[in-house]
């Protein structure tokens, strides 16, 4: 399937799903909710008006993949909290650091602002290289 300015999403799920969804699923640690959000990732990628202005594709498909990560906690939450009435939320952001990871490493990663927070896990969790 082509998207609005003609990338083939097809290869672009055949070559990056399986590294985003295990990357989407270390954050949410749910099969469905995972699948659910790399669907969302590649959505987005076909809305894309003008991919002149990306770079770097994998780079924007792991940010897409953190951001819609986020969102969709968000959402849960929301309904959860509706539905529960109970007292004040974490973030997404807490939610993922408090289930999800070493509580020295959740008390650092807190310490950062969320652009060092997603280099970072990028750089740990998929090994991925720093680039300038």
């Amino acid at each position: 399937m082509k998207g609005v300015w003609n990338l083939d999403i097809e290869n672009l799920v055949n070559e990056y799903g399986d590294r985003l969804f295990k990357y989407i699923y270390r954050m949410t640690r749910n099969k469905e909710d995972a699948e659910d959000i790399l669907q969302e990732v590649f959505i987005e990628m076909i809305r894309i008006q003008n991919p002149k202005k990306i770079d770097n594709i994998k780079s924007y498909l792991y940010r897409t993949s953190y951001h819609c990560t986020v969102e969709y906690i968000n959402k849960k939450k929301k309904v959860s909290f509706l539905k529960n009435l109970k007292g004040k939320m974490p973030s997404a952001e807490d939610e993922v650091l408090q289930n999800h990871l070493d509580p020295m490493l959740e008390k650092g990663l807190k310490q950062l602002n969320d652009e060092e927070k997603t280099i970072f896990l990028l750089r740990v969790l998929e090994e991925m290289p720093f680039v300038k």
